[in-house]
């Protein structure tokens, strides 16, 4: 298990509830911190229409990457 700390933001209204899944921004990131570096560096410099800051959010997730050896295995169903 591989953990993957993604990041969700808005560019058009910048508020989540307006938030779309086929034209939100996600970013995955490797590490917590890269992510927060993330964040921070998007708050200091963009902005939206009303000059306000985008709303984000962040989650982490616990994902099982497939290998080129996974790609022959029947999965258990």
């Amino acid at each position: 298990m591989t953990k993957a700390y993604l990041l969700f933001y808005d560019t058009d209204n910048g508020e989540r509830k307006d938030w779309n899944i086929f034209y939100t921004p996600v970013e995955a990131f490797a590490s917590e911190a890269d992510r927060q570096a993330r964040e921070d560096f998007l708050k200091a410099v963009v902005v939206d229409d009303d000059g306000k800051l985008m709303d984000y959010e962040s989650y982490t997730a616990d994902l099982d990457f497939m290998t080129a050896a996974d790609i022959t295995v029947t999965p258990d169903v």
